[in-house]
């Protein structure tokens, strides 16, 4: 961090919990930058964290041409091009990430089976130029699924997630797809006291 200037990096997606971008929001009185409430008597902090980037998760099986077990997943690998890999924050002014059209692709975290692939994505305005690319091993052109065919979403917003159930075929890719908010991983905060 320079200043008050957050560096987020994408590039990398092995180590998810270190790119997992979230920033706290306090009850602050209007027009002050102080949470409302808290004095020398009183001066419990409660936190409330909000994911400012999105998630994709990907659930991937094999179909028609293929053995027929998903065993030709191993080793695969998955990418989503046509993405914004790095933003600047500022922890002090900014609300949210700023969307800036991206054309780098992110090699998503994939299971060594090939069965599974999630990535830490920026919000975007829209899914132009978008596509994941499975590239099998012993294949050698990627299968691609444009993210423009969607049916239930035309952008990633910050802190849903994008499930995409993926069947791969020798000559098509079929997709479903399920959009969920992040859950809350401790309910709506907790308090706590560092010395």
């Amino acid at each position: 961090m320079a200043g008050s200037t957050y560096k987020i990096d994408l590039s990398n997606q092995a180590e998810q919990k270190n790119i997992d971008f979230m920033v706290s929001t306090t009850q602050q009185a209007e027009g002050s930058s102080k949470t409302k409430g808290i004095s020398k008597t009183d001066p419990s902090v409660q936190f409330r964290f909000e994911h400012k980037l999105s998630k994709v998760r990907l659930n991937i099986e094999t179909g028609n041409g293929f053995a027929g077990n998903h065993s030709e997943l191993a080793g695969m690998t998955v990418a989503l091009t046509g993405q914004q890999t790095t933003a600047d924050f500022n922890v002090l002014t900014d609300d949210k990430v700023a969307i800036a059209k991206g054309y780098e692709g992110i090699d998503l975290l994939t299971a060594e089976n090939g069965r599974t692939s999630e990535g830490i994505v920026m919000p975007s305005n829209d899914y132009d130029g978008m596509r994941f690319e499975f590239h099998v091993k012993g294949h050698v052109q990627p299968y691609v699924w444009e993210l423009n065919n969607s049916e239930k979403a035309t952008r990633f917003e910050p802190g849903k997630e994008y499930i995409y159930n993926i069947t791969i075929h020798k000559t098509a890719i079929e997709v479903t797809a399920t959009i969920k908010d992040w859950e809350q991983g401790n309910a709506d905060g907790e308090s706590g006291s560092a010395e």
